[in-house]
């Protein structure tokens, strides 16, 4: 029962996420795809200005899931940052926590 329940509320998150999105894309005219500010983005789902990707929110990020401004990449959240899961500022590899910070699993200031 419980499977079916998750199911249901999924189902119910995608339409209402759908939703928001496309009222989004309403008031971003100069948007390309379906997003959520009117910033010139252009993808899936990126508020705020110049994004290019899928859920980035800042400005000039490209990728996925970049908060911030200027990332590159994955999940990177900061400014400036490149590759993958980096946390900080101006940081490039694989998890990386800090500011400046480079290569894999690079965690400190």
């Amino acid at each position: 029962m419980s499977m079916i329940r998750s199911t249901v509320l999924l189902g119910a998150a995608v339409v209402g996420a759908g939703a928001i999105a496309l009222l989004g894309a309403g008031a971003a005219s100069a948007d390309s795809g379906i997003n959520l500010g009117p910033g010139s983005n252009d993808g899936v789902l990126n508020g705020g200005a110049l994004n290019t990707g899928v859920l980035n929110f800042g400005f000039g990020n490209k990728g996925i899931l970049n908060l911030g401004n200027g990332n590159t990449g994955v999940a990177n959240i900061g400014n400036g940052s490149t590759g993958i899961l980096n946390i900080g500022n101006g940081s490039g590899g694989v998890v990386t926590v800090g500011d400046g910070r480079n290569g894999l699993l690079n965690i400190g200031y």
